[in-house]
């Protein structure tokens, strides 16, 4: 199939394979999903074509000469993850601003306002980078 169409129906990503593109002849508007997928379902078995369900995901007539196939792929498979990555990506943002406020150590992010000198969470003096405690060897005073 040579186009690719993408939809949603019912709670699912619906992905759309089809040799030719899927719209109602001389009408502008397209298909409704629910009879594409009905139309491929009576194609995959009319053809004996494979239609597989595996942990919510459904593939209906994905063989190499059928006209339609179809893939749906449940919506929480693809929110989840955006979700977690949304979450993570705000996190890193918040905790980079945070080392970056003023009166804070450059390393850690360790309020230094009642600080004097060096930082006493990681040592960075004055919370300046490129001093002692920024994981540059250096030679020990007094031992």
């Amino acid at each position: 199939p040579d186009n690719l169409t993408v939809r949603s129906h019912r709670g699912d990503l619906v992905l759309l394979f089809s040799a030719h593109p899927i719209r109602t002849p001389n009408a502008p508007w397209p298909v409704q999903t629910g009879a594409v997928l009905d139309y491929t379902r009576d194609v995959a078995l009319v053809n004996k074509a494979s239609t597989w369900k595996v942990m919510g995901v459904e593939g209906i007539g994905l063989t190499s000469d059928a006209d339609f196939a179809a893939v749906l792929v449940p919506f929480y498979y693809v929110v989840v993850p955006l979700l977690g990555l949304s979450v993570w990506s705000v996190a890193a943002w918040r905790g980079a601003r945070d080392r970056a406020m003023p009166g804070h150590c450059a390393g850690c992010g360790y309020d230094l306002r009642g600080s004097i000198g060096r930082c006493p969470e990681c040592g960075l003096d004055g919370g300046v980078p490129g001093a002692a405690g920024d994981g540059l060897p250096r030679a020990r005073v007094g031992t």
